[in-house]
């Protein structure tokens, strides 16, 4: 797959990289738009030490359903084709601000 790969502050290069192994718990998706954040924007000029090369970066996405791990088939409502948008967050679930609406909050994520 290609995959534009951030090498350092200001340099960034198109690659051909390998697909990913899909785990059983994961979907696999055709990505068909990226969007940059602040972050991101950071990272490329070299200012966030949270970003570290060679990196993907774009982790605010959206795309079409392109393989469905064997454990995502019976629990999650989702088909090869359906189009979706991506929340990059992973959270606990269990915590009270992930039960009350308030992912962005986890302590875990």
């Amino acid at each position: 797959m290609n995959a534009l790969v951030w090498l350092g502050p200001r340099e960034m290069a198109l690659r051909e990289t390998a697909l990913p192994r899909l785990p059983a718990d994961h979907v696999r998706l055709k990505v068909q738009a990226v969007g940059i954040c602040g972050s991101e924007l950071s990272g490329y000029l070299g200012k966030n030490s949270l970003r570290v090369p060679p990196l993907v970066m774009g982790h605010e996405f959206s795309g079409v359903v392109e393989e469905i791990g064997a454990a995502v088939a019976d629990v999650a409502d989702v088909a090869v084709g359906d189009r979706v948008v991506v929340n990059p967050l992973l959270t606990c679930g269990e915590c009270g601000y992930c039960l009350s609406g308030h992912e962005n909050l986890c302590q875990q994520r």
